[in-house]
């Protein structure tokens, strides 16, 4: 078996996993050699001499070796591996290393090897890691990983993932389902009712509505009011009944998702049980048209 200076040059190559196993056996020995590679310190290996013997062959796999070494994916994968050992010494290098870069994919993976450490220390660079687009890949594990980590500390950034104006990839609702467990919070409570938008994801209003629904707050039922008079004041077009182009144009999947979203909010309303919105809903649903009221 090779030592940990032996495994780094692997990093370079096209497949990496069986010296990355190796590297992630080793622990703590390995963190600074892999704090080096992903600075960019560590000297850019020779990769010839890894052709050489049939044990090095057996790590590279089929693909052989690439004509230069790939600097970038050697950078990427040894954060990773910080992650993957969990030593907490190497949680400052990579704040430090974070500061420093400006690759996004880059970014995301010194992020994600600071949610596998865990180590409280690492939470300003969560939060700040938020900025990404939402489709960067595990965007959604960085709010797990803000959520299991930062306590109290991560309610605001959670409550601006889940009132995300833009399109999140379902982070959205997983933030409003992490809040959920923070319900003496005040700041929560608030949160879900500002995510009660018309423009907000599909998963996002299903998890903030069932969530305000299971609360039973006379704040949310009055809060859900106001949401599904906004929906009966859409114009007719918005809501057209067309079931059996529900596949084939986006206003029957429009119609059907209000649909859901409207008996949703009625539902929970009900559900919390406060008599006084809960007259001002039948009042509501009483003049909203056929097309809204039925089904």
């Amino acid at each position: 078996m090779l030592d940990v200076e032996g495994l780094i040059p692997y990093l370079y190559t096209y497949n990496a996993s069986p010296a990355s196993h190796q590297l992630v056996g080793y622990g703590s020995v390995a963190v600074l050699p892999l704090v080096a590679v992903m600075i960019g310190v560590w000297p850019v290996p020779d990769l010839a001499p890894l052709e050489a013997t049939e044990g090095s062959r057996a790590l590279l796999g089929c693909l052989g070796v690439p004509s230069t070494p790939n600097c970038a994916a050697a950078r990427e994968r040894a954060a990773y591996l910080l992650g993957d050992i969990g030593d907490p010494r190497a949680v400052e290098p990579l704040i430090a290393a974070f500061a420093g870069e400006k690759d996004r994919f880059m970014r995301m993976a010194i992020v994600r090897a600071l949610g596998k450490i865990g180590d409280p220390r690492a939470l300003d660079t969560l939060i700040a890691a938020l900025a990404a687009p939402a489709w960067t890949p595990d965007f959604c594990i960085l709010v797990d990983d803000l959520a299991r980590i930062g306590g109290e500390r991560a309610v605001e950034p959670l409550i601006g993932v889940m009132q995300s104006q833009t399109y999140s990839y379902g982070s959205a609702a997983r933030a409003a389902r992490h809040l959920a467990g923070q319900r003496d919070d005040p700041r929560v409570l608030d949160g879900l009712i500002g995510a009660l938008r018309l423009d907000a994801e599909f998963s996002t209003l299903q998890a903030v509505i069932e969530i305000l629904g299971d609360w039973g707050d006379p704040r949310g039922a009055r809060a859900l009011l106001a949401f599904v008079r906004m929906m009966i004041a859409l114009p007719p077009d918005r809501w057209e009944d067309r079931y059996e182009n529900l596949s084939e144009t986006d206003q029957g999947v429009t119609f059907h998702v209000l649909k859901s979203e409207f008996g949703a909010a009625v539902a929970a309303i009900r559900q919390i049980g406060d008599g006084g919105t809960i007259v001002a809903l039948d009042q509501a649903l009483s003049g909203a048209a056929d097309y809204i009221s039925r089904g």
